[in-house]
């Protein structure tokens, strides 16, 4: 769980980048996807098969879902401040630095609890 919270971490590096710096913002984020990605792919080969949703697997699918969200913020922000609306992205990114943390905390507290 460590490295998958440390990726979701990553991505969120880019609520603190300047959204006029857009290739720096999607570079980003598209790293943080692919790494997810691949390691999704290096660990299924580690666990094994089961015909059902573990906690584990939700865990997983969530952070994957924040990962792609940070992608489609960074995108956001990157076409408001192409059509010179950098107020407005700044705002959004404002609201990211703490509303995706936050978020991602209650799935996790959510994925302890049911552990016990």
């Amino acid at each position: 769980m460590l490295p998958i919270s440390l990726i979701v971490f990553m991505s969120w590096c880019v609520f603190w980048i300047n959204p006029e710096q857009f290739g720096t913002q999607l570079g980003l984020s598209a790293t943080s996807v692919l790494t997810m990605i691949a390691f999704i792919f290096s660990t299924t080969s580690m666990l094994p098969r089961l015909g059902y949703f573990t906690m584990l697997d939700r865990y997983v699918a969530g952070a994957t879902v924040f990962v792609f969200l940070a992608l489609l913020q960074s995108l956001c922000t990157g076409y408001l401040a192409s059509k010179d609306r950098t107020a407005i992205a700044g705002r959004i990114d404002l609201i990211s630095r703490f509303a995706f943390p936050l978020a991602f905390f209650a799935l996790c507290a959510q994925f302890y609890a049911g552990i016990q």
